[in-house]
C-alpha cells in the first residue's frame, strides 16, 4: 500500500488546478466528517455508486489507491460497492 503522500502525489500529478481543488475539497469534507463524528459508522463508509462521489473523486486515476492510503477498503460483498474503514490511526 502506498503512503498518503505517494497516493496524493499520484492522483494530483495529472490534474489541472480546478480538478485538484475539487478532489482536495471532497477529501477535506470526507475527513472532516470522520474527525467530527469518529463513532458514527455512516461517515466511515462511502458508496461507490453515489454520483457525486464518482464524479468528484472516483473518476480520477488512482483515487482508489488514495482512499486505501486513508484506511478505506473495498467491500466486494455489497451489490453497490462500498469503501469502508478510515481507521483512526490513518487519520
Amino acid at each position: 500500500m502506498k503512503t498518503l503522500k505517494e497516493a496524493l502525489t499520484n492522483v494530483l500529478s495529472s490534474l489541472n488546478i480546478a480538478e485538484k481543488k475539487e478532489i482536495l475539497n471532497v477529501l477535506y469534507h470526507i475527513l472532516q466528517k470522520i474527525i467530527e463524528n469518529p463513532s458514527r459508522a455512516k461517515f466511515r463508509s462511502l458508496k461507490k455508486d453515489n454520483k457525486t462521489f464518482v464524479n468528484k473523486l472516483l473518476q480520477f486515476k488512482e483515487s482508489d489507491e488514495l482512499l486505501r492510503s486513508l484506511g478505506f477498503e473495498e467491500e466486494p460483498n455489497r451489490n453497490s460497492g462500498f469503501y469502508k474503514g478510515a481507521c483512526k490511526h490513518h487519520i
